[in-house]
């Protein structure tokens, strides 16, 4: 694949402060993911159709559809004990950790939980439990209620839509181009959806930590 530079922390804040002009709408949905697959390290086929109208599906061998983006059911709320929160948006405040599972992996540890914890009051528009929250939200207003259900939604104009890796990717170049006018075609170019995986490594080496946590705890064999 190729080389792919990671998100800056600029880029970041100016999404936030854009993804405030509608909670339903694209620039909340990717700002949410985005901020979130900081931490988880994201995949393009884990927060992305192909189409803004159809579910893709992976097919099992034996014949089983599994959603491939991330659905309800993914997304997963802890008390402080470890217990699961089953109706989550009527105890925001009690949440502790959002857990992401992972139906299909490339590294074959399908199924796999992934947890992040809250963070204080103070960073409560980068903490992963409200991201979570957030777009656990969104998808339930706009009808995303069941649990094999996509979380990946937003609203415009034509109704309720789901994200794609171009969109993405091209939202993520204007945003990149009002953080660093200056920036060349093609450094421009080597920024894509995959600049969230980037990233996550590069905030984890930044955190102190080793290439064998990383590799693990952002999915890699």
């Amino acid at each position: 694949p190729a080389k792919r530079d990671p998100l800056t922390d600029q880029m970041i804040v100016k999404m936030e402060e854009l993804s405030h002009e509608n909670p339903l709408g694209f620039k909340a949905a990717v700002y949410d993911f985005v901020a979130l697959g900081r931490f988880g390290g994201f995949r393009q086929q884990e927060f992305c159709m192909d189409s803004k109208t159809k579910i893709k599906y992976y097919i099992m061998p034996n014949g089983t559809m599994i959603v491939r983006a991330f659905t309800v059911s993914n997304f997963i709320f802890y008390y402080v004990d470890g217990s699961k929160i089953y109706r989550p948006l009527r105890q925001r405040d009690l949440v502790d950790r959002i857990g992401t599972k992972y139906d299909i992996q490339k590294n074959r540890m399908n199924g796999q939980i992934l947890s992040y914890a809250r963070l204080s009051k103070e960073h409560k528009a980068y903490c992963a439990v409200n991201l979570g929250l957030n777009i656990v939200a969104r998808a339930e207003i706009l009808g995303s209620t069941e649990p094999e259900d996509p979380l990946c939604v937003y609203k415009d104009k034509k109704g309720t839509q789901y994200l794609t890796g171009p969109e993405v990717t091209k939202y993520l170049r204007f945003i990149m181009q009002l953080v660093n006018p200056n920036i060349s075609d093609a450094e421009l170019k080597l920024i894509s959806t995959h600049s969230i995986r980037v990233y996550a490594c590069v905030l984890l080496s930044e955190a102190g930590k080793d290439g064998p946590y990383i590799k693990l705890r952002l999915r890699w064999l």
